[in-house]
């Protein structure tokens, strides 16, 4: 007990001598206290997240490039591992010393040099990401308000800003607003967004790739799929799996914001790659499911995730499903790029 009290005791002279220096609290090494995710929470973290839009969207342009079921599959899986490894490396200096990407940053480049690489993160990754997910995700919430209200679409006739007319930029709003206030809650109310939301998430993904299998006549038929263009470059996949890893560039560069919460090391070493890769596996599942099976069903090509779940005759199953691919989407963007404001 007294050495525990020693150890908190040299925590707070610590964090107080920084503060004299001018840090802000944010930016501060977690104290013994703070550090609360174990295994299971790097688990979680990511197993809602995986399931968003733009990573379907991703993985529906691999069978437009030529790849086989088999091919998309390892693809995904390969993109994965790739994400997984970077997590690890990246966040192993936060998860033993309790470190923020910010802190790093500084002692890497510097106070001053700091601010490039922090800017380079946050414009691209956090600001152009963040702006791209959103109007994705704002076009699904369409498909959810035009059966909500009808005639949602012809709502403000002739409006146009930046491309989107005005039933998409009140979508938008709506998702912004949301995204953003989930990110001023802080870290705590992260954790427990991401801890409630993901089994939501999941429970009705097997759900849509149950009813794709189903639709489609089984798994054979699917395992069965030849592109009308095979795919005769090896090149192309290793394309596939550079675009799919692109989507997580942002989170691995600033994966110490959530590494530094780590209770040891090990949390996050065997958490985040656990967490990520299974989530995958049932990512890949449903994609392929989606993707494949609509097609084969239906007779047409369907690339775009939103309209491949529109073909699910229960409209109630269409809102919620895509009201659940949207909390992945928030909890992608608050987790891999919100946060970086935090600095």
């Amino acid at each position: 007990m007294a050495q525990l009290d020693w150890q908190s005791s040299n925590e707070k002279e610590s964090r107080e001598q920084w503060k004299s220096y001018g840090y802000s609290e944010d930016i501060l090494p977690k104290s013994s206290a703070e550090r609360d995710w174990g295994i299971f929470s790097y688990i979680t973290v990511w197993m809602g997240a995986v399931h968003n839009i733009m990573s379907y969207m991703t993985v529906a342009g691999f069978f437009a490039l030529g790849l086989s079921v088999p091919q998309v599959f390892w693809a995904v899986m390969l993109s994965a591992a790739i994400v997984s490894a970077g997590y690890v490396l990246n966040g192993y200096s936060a998860s033993k010393y309790g470190i923020p990407f910010a802190m790093l940053l500084r002692d890497s480049f510097g106070v001053k040099g700091s601010v490039i690489p922090a800017l380079c993160r946050g414009l691209i990754a956090g600001v152009v990401f963040f702006g791209a997910t959103t109007v994705v995700g704002a076009q699904s919430l369409n498909v959810i308000f035009a059966k909500i209200f009808p005639g949602y679409m012809s709502w403000g006739a002739g409006f146009d800003l930046f491309g989107l007319d005005f039933p998409t930029m009140l979508s938008y709003i709506v998702l912004w607003v949301v995204t953003v206030l989930l990110f001023l809650g802080g870290m705590n109310i992260l954790s427990v967004f991401s801890k409630y939301s993901s089994p939501v998430v999941y429970i009705f993904i097997i759900g849509a790739a149950i009813w794709a299998i189903w639709i489609a006549g089984g798994v054979g038929p699917i395992m069965d799929y030849v592109p009308a263009k095979p795919m005769e470059n090896g090149l192309v996949f290793i394309a596939c799996v550079s675009a799919l890893v692109s989507n997580w560039a942002g989170p691995i560069v600033n994966i110490s914001d959530l590494t530094q919460r780590a209770k040891t090391p090990r949390a996050a070493i065997v958490g985040l790659p656990f967490g990520m890769i299974v989530s995958y596996v049932l990512f890949a599942i449903t994609c392929i499911g989606l993707i494949v099976g609509t097609e084969i069903a239906f007779g047409q090509t369907i690339f775009n995730i939103v309209d491949a779940i529109g073909k699910i005759e229960n409209q109630f199953s269409v809102i919620v499903l895509i009201l659940a691919l949207n909390v992945g989407a928030t909890g992608f963007v608050v987790f891999g790029n919100a946060i970086e404001l935090l600095h």
